[in-house]
């Protein structure tokens, strides 16, 4: 399930706001869901539970999607992909190897 409208990113927030200091309104359910609305909220609640396992740091954007993306990567590793066509190269790839950075 993808955070595809506002009321469950109303619903992340207020699990989040149950321990950090987060005002859930209509501001802020805006500015989350323009940081987070392209993660699967299954994965964005596995980073919230994980951040709050790890960090005694008030949850942020910047840590659930930087959660998704290491919990992403390491599922990845897991399944196998066929060889990118002759020529060409899976985006991940190009990211994994660096050359975007």
């Amino acid at each position: 399930m993808r955070l595809v409208d506002k009321s469950q990113m109303v619903e992340f927030l207020v699990v989040a706001a149950s321990v950090d200091p987060i005002r859930v309104d209509e501001i802020t359910v805006g500015a989350w869901y323009e940081a987070l609305g392209h993660l699967d909220y299954g994965v964005a609640r596995a980073a919230l539970k994980l951040h709050r396992q790890v960090s005694t740091d008030p949850v942020k954007p910047a840590h659930i999607i930087a959660l998704a993306k290491k919990q992403r990567s390491s599922t990845d590793r897991g399944i196998a992909r066929p060889p990118a066509p002759e020529g060409r190269r899976y985006a991940v790839d190009v990211i994994e190897m660096g050359v975007l950075e």
